[in-house]
């Protein structure tokens, strides 16, 4: 056809509320397994799980500023805390990217410096061949190039037991917090209390 149709002009779709609530699934049904390379940690997360986590992560992102169009990024491994990161960014109309923490910070800086993220989610390490791996200094490093580009939070996700380097990132102007405190309180402590999706 010429000319082309402009189909469904002006509508608009949440893809985050359709991935999130879709026909018959039950809230206390597995959503998703995170399994790592630790033995026998598994790490199952129900639907209404993952709904309240996604809630609770876009009202966080609202309260930093967040609006549509703006760019969330991941420096994270493959686990639940990424896709609620994901789901919270598509529930406001944010763009989201993400980049493993095994990369260097050339290969991230590479992808971030260009699109410029106002808020980073930052594993602070990861298990690789069975050993812990921390990744604060890089986390670091990529940081002190992208507040010049207009980062302005880090979520940083407690992946393994070591150090989440809060202090170092404060230290670089930038706000940081840990993620489960940015899900629970952050968005309180900044007076804004957004319920819906």
């Amino acid at each position: 056809m010429f000319p082309r149709p402009d189909f469904f002009a002006g509508s608009l779709l949440n893809f985050a509320e359709n991935l999130l609530f879709p026909n018959n699934v039950e809230e206390a049904a597995p959503v998703c397994f995170t399994v790592t390379e630790i033995d026998g940690e598994t790490i199952t997360t129900t639907w209404a799980e993952l709904r309240e986590s996604v809630r609770q992560c876009s009202n966080a992102m609202r309260a930093c500023g967040v609006q549509p169009k703006d760019v969330i990024a991941g420096f994270v491994s493959n686990h639940v805390q990424a896709i609620v990161a994901m789901l919270g960014a598509a529930t406001i109309g944010a763009v989201w990217t993400g980049i493993s923490p095994d990369n260097g910070v050339s290969a991230v800086l590479d992808r971030l410096a260009q699109i410029e993220p106002r808020v980073l989610f930052a594993d602070n390490g990861m298990t690789y061949n069975g050993k812990p791996w921390s990744s604060v200094d890089k986390t670091l490093q990529i940081v002190g190039e992208l507040k010049t580009k207009g980062l302005e939070t880090v979520v940083v996700v407690n992946n393994i037991k070591a150090d989440l380097g809060l202090d170092g990132l404060k230290a670089q102007g930038v706000g940081a917090v840990d993620y489960e405190s940015f899900l629970n309180r952050y968005c309180y402590e900044l007076g804004l209390v957004y319920s819906g999706y």
